[in-house]
C-alpha cells in the first residue's frame, strides 16, 4: 500500500492506494504550519510500501513533512517529486524547471498520457493554472491567474462595507444587490478567462481540455463547456512520476 500526498497553498490531500489501483481511503487537511497536519488519524504506517510527495508549499514545510514521514516508513521509501527538463514526455516550457510547480508538471504528465495528440489542462485550485501541451509533448506554455477564492479574498480587501457570499451566485447575470453583484461579477470573470483559454487552445490545434482541482466542477457548470474533470489528476501524476523513475 501506498500513501500519496498533493500539499497545495492551502489544502493538504491526501489517498492510499493499494498495488491493484484501487483507492482505499483518501482526505484533506488544512495545511498549517503545525505538524500536526502530517497525521491521517489511526494510518497503520507498517503497512506502507512507499510515500510519494507533490509539494508547492515552501521548503522548511516541505523538509517538516519529508522527515515526519521519514521517520515513519524509512529513507528509502518516500519520494519527493521534482520537476524535471522532461516529464512523461512533456517537454517543459521553463528554462529553470525548479521554478515550475510540481503539481502543474505532474498534472500535465498525466493529461498528456490520456490525449498524446496534445491537451489543455485547466487546475481550479488556490490560483489557477492552465497549460498547453502540443503534440510531440512541446509545453507551449501557460498561463496563472487568481482563482475562486483569491477573487472573493482580493475583493474583500480591496474594497470597504461590501458583503463577500460564502456562496457565490450561480450563474453570470448581472446581479441586483452588491452581495449578488460580486458573485456574478468574479463568476463572469471565471467564464471570460476559461473562454479565453479554450480559444488558445484551438490556435494552437489542442482540443482536448482537461479540468483538475478543488473548483473544477463549478467552474465547468458556470462556463457551460463539456470538458473531461478529473479531480486527482496531480494523484495520477505521481504514480506516473514514480513509475518512470522505477520506484514502484
Amino acid at each position: 500500500m501506498r500513501l500519496e500526498l498533493d500539499v497545495g497553498n492551502t489544502r493538504l490531500k491526501w489517498r492510499l492506494v493499494v498495488a491493484s489501483g484501487e483507492i482505499v481511503s483518501k482526505g484533506v487537511n488544512v495545511v498549517t504550519a503545525s505538524t500536526d497536519s502530517f497525521g491521517l488519524g489511526g494510518l497503520e504506517c507498517s503497512q506502507l510500501q512507499k510515500v510519494l510527495i507533490s509539494s508547492v508549499s515552501s521548503a522548511e514545510f516541505n523538509e517538516r513533512l519529508t522527515n515526519h514521514w521519514i521517520s515513519k516508513v524509512g529513507v528509502g521509501k518516500v519520494i519527493v517529486a521534482a520537476a524535471r527538463p522532461v516529464m512523461g514526455g512533456v517537454d517543459l516550457a521553463y528554462k529553470n524547471v525548479s521554478a515550475l510547480g510540481i503539481d502543474r508538471c505532474l498534472a500535465m504528465m498525466a493529461a498528456y498520457s490520456g490525449s498524446p495528440e496534445g491537451v489543455c489542462v485547466i487546475d481550479c485550485g488556490s490560483a489557477m493554472t492552465i497549460d498547453y501541451v502540443s503534440t510531440g509533448g512541446s509545453h507551449e506554455g501557460g498561463y496563472i491567474l487568481p482563482g475562486l477564492a483569491l477573487l472573493k479574498n482580493g475583493l474583500l480587501d480591496g474594497t470597504a462595507n461590501v458583503a463577500i457570499p460564502d456562496i457565490l451566485h450561480k450563474g453570470v447575470f448581472p446581479g441586483r444587490d452588491t452581495e449578488e453583484c460580486v458573485g456574478r461579477g468574479v463568476n463572469l470573470m471565471l467564464r471570460a478567462t476559461i473562454i479565453s483559454a479554450i480559444a488558445v487552445a484551438r490556435e494552437l490545434s489542442i482540443e482536448s481540455i482537461v479540468f483538475t482541482g478543488g473548483d473544477a466542477e463549478f467552474v465547468l457548470e458556470l462556463c457551460g463547456v463539456e470538458c473531461e474533470c478529473f479531480p486527482d489528476l496531480v494523484f495520477e501524476g505521481l504514480g506516473l512520476y514514480a513509475s518512470e523513475l522505477g520506484l514502484l
